[in-house]
């Protein structure tokens, strides 16, 4: 789900009895245990995973909460400023993740972060606001945004025995395991031997031969 307006003046509805929308820090303790007293929530919605993005990639956080009159969160929205040379100025719920967005108690908390998320974009250098949810469920909260299909979601019911787990068909299966077992013998003849890191050394060197990798396909590397 995108915004790509601009408006000068958001109009959303505030819960019944609402303090309005707050800027949240990973830091407030209200936030985390917002987020864990919720069944809809994801480890993408935690202040933590917030904090990991911040420190690998340098984004900045912009999260905001919805409160009511007791100051008792009633939703959260985890997001980041990100500028992309492609892309521009945005902010985003949430950047390398799957799926994040708002999370909130009811609908009318709901639109009060996207009007208050929008209005951030009003207030900000960011010129659109991406978020990524699953389902409808932001359909008709508040006017200026349009959905569309991020990344298609699959579901499969696993077998208890892990023995019985296959991917693909028999055929598929075959030439995998074949490539795989070939893999292996290739590795044994030239010595290569598998074994836990158990240093931050190890972590380094590592991470020489994932940079070798990712240059040699063209992709750009995550930070170490």
């Amino acid at each position: 789900m995108v915004d790509d307006t601009r408006s000068t003046s958001v109009q959303t509805d505030q819960p019944a009895g609402s303090a309005g929308v707050i800027d949240l820090g990973p830091e407030d303790r209200r936030w985390r245990d917002f987020v864990a007293g919720q069944p809809g929530a994801l480890p993408y919605h935690l202040p933590a995973w917030s904090h990991v993005l911040r420190e690998t990639f340098g984004y900045r956080l912009a999260p905001l909460g919805c409160t009511d009159a007791s100051g008792r969160l009633t939703g959260v929205l985890p997001l980041v400023e990100k500028k992309g040379l492609l892309t521009g100025a945005h902010l985003s719920s949430l950047p390398n993740t799957h799926t994040a967005g708002p999370l909130a108690i009811d609908r009318a908390s709901l639109a009060a972060l996207l009007g208050g998320a929008a209005a951030r974009v009003d207030q900000s250098a960011a010129s659109w606001l991406q978020l990524k949810v699953e389902g409808p469920a932001l359909d008709g909260l508040t006017h200026g945004f349009s959905g569309g299909t991020w990344l298609p979601s699959y579901v499969l019911d696993l077998p208890a025995d892990p023995e019985l787990l296959r991917f693909g068909g028999s055929r598929h299966n075959s030439r995998r395991n074949a490539a795989v077992l070939r893999n292996v013998r290739k590795a044994a003849r030239l010595g290569v031997a598998v074994r836990e890191a158990s240093s931050f050394g190890d972590v380094r060197r590592w991470y020489r031969l994932y940079l070798v990798t990712m240059r040699a396909h063209g992709l750009p590397p995550r930070p170490l």
